[in-house]
């Protein structure tokens, strides 16, 4: 789960998609929105976007995350990911995001490219 800037809360299912509650109404975001997958975790950035990272599916978009700019969703391409299950993300002080994968390690974005720490 988590609660954005505005307030909304944001709930991530292994089901159906994502939803967002705005205090009066549940939208859901799935596979017809754009969504790549069903949901694992959320992350949301500096700059207000929603990160939705999912345990599965890859596409020849991109796979694992989609990014919503508060308009559509976008597949984010993380081909380079070596897992199709990712746990978790963060976003650190110097706005790197950071992918955490099932046991095979971790990855961070610094906004240009994808960097691996495996062994």
């Amino acid at each position: 789960m988590l609660q954005d800037r505005a307030g909304d809360i944001w709930l991530a299912t292994r089901d159906n998609g994502v939803y967002r509650y705005d205090g009066r109404t549940f939208t859901n975001f799935n596979e017809k929105d754009g969504l790549l997958d069903n949901a694992s975790c959320l992350l949301e950035d500096k700059g207000g976007n929603i990160w939705i990272g999912s345990l599965g599916k890859m596409t020849d978009n991109g796979g694992l995350v989609t990014r919503y700019d508060g308009k559509s969703l976008i597949p984010f391409p993380t081909r380079e990911l070596k897992n199709n299950r990712l746990w978790t993300m963060i976003e650190d002080d110097a706005g790197n995001i950071w992918f955490g994968t099932k046991d095979m390690g971790l990855y961070r974005y610094n906004r240009k490219t994808l960097t691996a720490f495996v062994e």
